[in-house]
């Protein structure tokens, strides 16, 4: 479980710099891959993101999003002719909600995991002979 919520908050700190760099209209994650079968790491990152997941049905989504890329660019590129593409071409998936009644929780581990990481990245300047 810890290894999950380590990826989890990693993602949630990746959520966060996106905002905090002006794209504050994030409300959903779509995960594909081996771990997107785990129903414990969906769960884990819906309630540490406090975003609801999407699962894609997707046989090969690495492909798909290849081909999305590809008709996006057919249709001349930008945010309007992803979303069209997406229209057309987003397989469906299952939802997975956050459970709000674990919010409090995360964000008091989300703070220590930034400690942490602050931690770890004073201690690699302090190696490389610099404090």
């Amino acid at each position: 479980l810890a290894a999950l919520r380590a990826v989890a908050y990693g993602a949630r700190q990746i959520f966060q710099a996106v905002r905090q760099a002006g794209k504050t209209d994030l409300k959903t994650i779509c995960l594909c891959g081996g771990l997107s079968k785990n129903h414990l790491f969906v769960q884990t990152v819906a309630d540490v993101c406090q975003m609801c997941v999407v699962v894609t049905e997707s046989v090969d989504p690495t492909l798909l999003g290849a081909a999305m890329l590809g008709a996006t660019a057919l249709y001349g590129g930008g945010v309007r002719a992803s979303e069209t593409v997406a229209q057309k071409m987003a397989p469906t998936g299952n939802t997975v909600m956050p459970n709000t009644s674990t919010a409090a929780y995360h964000a008091r581990k989300y703070a220590v995991y930034c400690e942490l990481v602050a931690t770890e990245q004073k201690c690699r300047r302090i190696m490389r002979g610099g404090l």
